[in-house]
């Protein structure tokens, strides 16, 4: 295909074709539809320019001009086969008509949006990018309405009407079938694609980003639990030669002390018992310290009842304390997320 672009603003188009190829092309090349359906009608006068049936999987978007079906603003077609029109063509033509500021259609197999909305997450405008397209609420058709269907279209037009009123994008999610949007010419509805799958993208990692610290601190959690069971009380151990004390701050159940470490107060390197340095994404390279800490600094202590310690419980300490190391007792797990939150704020986490 030529490298050249062309403009696809209404006054000024003169190869509507050309234009069609180029905008699928680009599809194709941004992860916006596959090569199992997607397609674009673009309106210019009295012409409606429109992919044809199987354009994805039988020619792989490498079309040529002619073919390329030439419609009135009825659908009724002035070039080409009307055998050959898209599947969609209907839903296309449907709202080139019901909406004359409207001059593109476009609609992509997407991946992103389909997945979320599958997962029932509502498709809301989060990005800076979906604000200024003014994306709010995408409106989803029902999951019982036939792919490909009359009703569907219907669904998709009520929707793009109620969307024109409140002043919305006009964008509606088809699930397991794509996204339909539509634009004042192909930039702007190739624009707006682009925006509502970027803002898909974001919900889809911003949720699993939440869940799999949600995961990691739940499972924390039971650990310190069932290990507190089997561990001596609080008061039990006051009581001992152990210089546990009980306070309200927090984690203390699970042994996390505060302690100086000074030129009399040195924590030995011996064979039993030596100090790594831990740092993130080098938990198969520990350095073993082989001298001892002389240096006066003020460090927490995380002791063998933690059994894990979550980049949570940093926060939690450096909430707390001003402090730079923290020494965790061998046996304990340290999770990536600590490890990365330690290494963002500087602090040195020392395994014993």
């Amino acid at each position: 295909m030529s490298e050249q672009n062309y403009c696809f603003t209404e006054s000024e188009i003169v190869r509507p074709r050309e234009a069609i190829i180029e905008l699928m092309d680009m599809m194709i090349r941004y992860n916006l539809t596959d090569f199992s359906g997607g397609n674009v009608a673009l309106k210019v006068k009295d012409k409606i320019y429109i992919t044809q049936r199987h354009s994805a999987d039988q020619y792989r978007w490498q079309l040529k001009p002619d073919q390329i079906i030439v419609t009135d603003l009825n659908g009724n077609v002035v070039e080409g086969s009307a055998d050959k029109i898209s599947r969609e063509g209907d839903l296309h033509f449907g709202i080139l008509k019901r909406f004359p500021e409207y001059n593109c259609t476009l609609h992509g197999n997407s991946f992103y949006s389909p997945l979320v909305v599958s997962a029932g997450i509502p498709v809301t405008g989060i990005t800076e990018v979906a604000k200024y397209y003014n994306i709010k609420n995408i409106p989803v058709t029902p999951e019982d309405v036939p792919n490909l269907s009359e009703e569907e279209n219907r669904t998709v037009w009520k929707y793009f009407e109620e969307l024109k009123k409140r002043g919305e994008a006009p964008v509606v999610i088809m699930p397991y079938h794509g996204i339909i949007v539509a634009g004042k010419d192909a930039n702007e509805a190739f624009s707006l694609f682009h925006a509502v799958e970027t803002n898909s993208k974001f919900i889809l990692f911003q949720n699993l980003l939440k869940s799999s610290i949600a995961v990691n601190a739940v499972f924390s959690k039971i650990s310190a639990g069932l290990d507190n069971k089997l561990s001596p009380t609080p008061d039990k151990i006051a009581g001992s030669d152990n210089t546990f004390q009980s306070s309200d701050k927090p984690y203390d159940s699970r042994n996390i002390q505060n302690i100086t470490l000074t030129e009399t107060q040195k924590i030995e390197a011996e064979p039993a018992q030596k100090i790594n340095y831990v740092k993130a994404n080098e938990k198969s390279e520990e350095k073993i310290q082989s001298r001892p800490i002389t240096v006066e600094e003020k460090a927490y202590r995380v002791g063998k009842e933690a059994k894990i310690f979550t980049a949570e419980d940093l926060n939690e300490i450096i909430k707390n304390e001003n402090v730079k190391k923290i020494i965790i007792a061998d046996g304990v797990k340290i999770t990536d997320f600590a490890e990365i939150r330690a290494d963002a704020l500087g602090v040195q986490l020392i395994k014993e």
